[in-house]
């Protein structure tokens, strides 16, 4: 779908499998695997956002919580990363966050 300059290609269907994991009855190991497959494309850094975010949301279920720590996780990515990846990772949770 995008390139976020570093190779970054990879179908839509995959980010929103990471949130609608949360309602299968998964066990957390299993949840967790198949979270870990869906971001496997992103840096280490990044990946390690969209897991935090999802355990976050499956804790607590507290969107703007979440949602508050998705940004600055943004910010990080911004810093670490360039405007690129920023910009392939908000279409990605966009994607997630209305479809769950």
């Amino acid at each position: 779908m995008l390139d976020g300059g570093g190779g970054l290609k990879r179908e839509v269907g995959g980010p929103i499998l990471v949130f609608q994991s949360r309602f299968a009855g998964e066990v957390h190991e299993n949840a967790l695997r198949i979270r870990r497959a869906a971001i496997a494309p992103y840096p280490p850094f990044v990946a390690e956002i969209f897991l935090h975010l999802a355990t976050c949301r499956d804790a607590a279920g507290d969107r703007k919580g979440a949602e508050e720590m998705f940004v600055a996780g943004l910010d990080a990515v911004r810093r670490r990363y360039g405007e690129n990846h920023v910009k392939t990772l908000q279409i990605y949770y966009m994607f997630a966050h209305f479809h769950t």
